[in-house]
């Protein structure tokens, strides 16, 4: 096993939702604070974020730059607010002070949503790419279905799970579908690409182009800011609903959420590199080099994580059972 972490200087944001995300699943770790470590920690998100995304404002939105910085804003909130939603809509949850949290870092969701471009397939993706159509031509209905979803807040509770039931088998769940099968066809030729690189390097002992690497990114980031559009917006009516349903703890678009929550995780664990092998064989065989590690996509949070090193056979093994699980 290899164990692989990020840089000790940290980006700050990265580093509060990481604290965060320690606080929440009971890791400890020493916080040099009397208050409520949760709620410290969550003004200085929202401070944090408030200005990220005022600073918005100044890339153009079409640019790398904005992609990276949208996404990594969108699924840092995601990440504290799913982990915060199901506290705040329990009756028996009586602190204000947290509710408030809750509800200003939705709205800091919705700046962000407001401030979103439209959809694109990423850098080097046709326009007419077959699998890239059918995708975009599920997601475009299925957004409109969920924001036509907001009119009925208003109608009884059933009417309204009957609504959310339907819009989740007839067009999120293809539509969800239809992404991973997207991200399925071009992640091969994209590693593809990468390991050629890499054995280049290992054989002719030369660097890693630094265009197969940004390839490679630049796709990955795109795709999450793509599932980010969706999550966003499934997190905005589930906000909406939470707030006219105070005392309800009837959550119908978690399972929703989960849904793409599930593909985010795939896309993750697929986009995880080992950007410098090393140039030693036997070394490589044996297991016992070190080598740096990081995701190929923006936004993704973690301290460190460990990586074994089995045969493309057990490899194929396990791709299987995964697929057998989630299927």
């Amino acid at each position: 096993m290899t164990s692989i972490g990020y840089p000790q200087h940290e980006p700050q944001l990265h580093k509060i939702v990481y604290d965060l995300l320690c606080a929440f699943h009971g890791v400890r770790k020493t916080v040099d604070s009397t208050d409520d470590p949760v709620k410290t920690l969550l003004n200085q998100l929202l401070c944090v974020c408030e200005k990220q995304i005022e600073n918005l404002d100044h890339e153009v939105p079409s640019s790398a730059a904005f992609t990276v910085e949208w996404t990594r804003l969108t699924w840092s909130l995601l990440a504290v607010i799913s982990r915060l939603s199901s506290r705040f809509i329990d009756p028996r949850h009586v602190d204000q002070e947290e509710q408030q949290l809750t509800k200003r870092l939705n709205i800091k969701l919705f700046d962000l949503i407001n401030k979103a471009r439209p959809v694109r397939p990423p850098p080097g993706m046709l326009e007419n790419d077959f699998r890239w159509m059918q995708f975009y031509n599920l997601l475009v209905p299925t957004l409109t279905t969920l924001h036509d979803l907001y009119s009925q807040l208003d109608s009884p509770i059933q009417s309204l799970d009957s609504a959310i039931a339907t819009f989740s088998e007839s067009q999120l769940q293809p539509c969800v579908e239809s992404f991973r099968e997207l991200c399925g066809s071009h992640a091969s030729a994209i590693f593809s690409s990468l390991r050629a690189a890499q054995l280049d390097r290992m054989a002719n002992f030369r660097e890693m182009p630094e265009e197969k690497l940004r390839v490679a990114t630049t796709y990955y980031t795109s795709m999450l800011y793509t599932l980010g559009i969706l999550a966003s917006r499934l997190q905005g009516f589930r906000f909406e609903l939470q707030c006219k349903l105070p005392f309800s703890v009837s959550d119908p678009v978690r399972s929703l959420l989960e849904l793409v929550y599930l593909t985010v995780d795939q896309l993750i664990a697929d986009c995880l590199f080992a950007a410098e092998p090393s140039t030693n064989a036997i070394l490589v065989t044996n297991n016992l080099f070190p080598f740096n590690c990081d995701s190929l996509a923006h936004a993704v949070i973690f301290k460190q994580f460990d990586v074994q090193i089995v045969s493309e056979e057990t490899a194929q093994a396990v791709q299987v059972r995964r697929f057998l699980l989630t299927d």
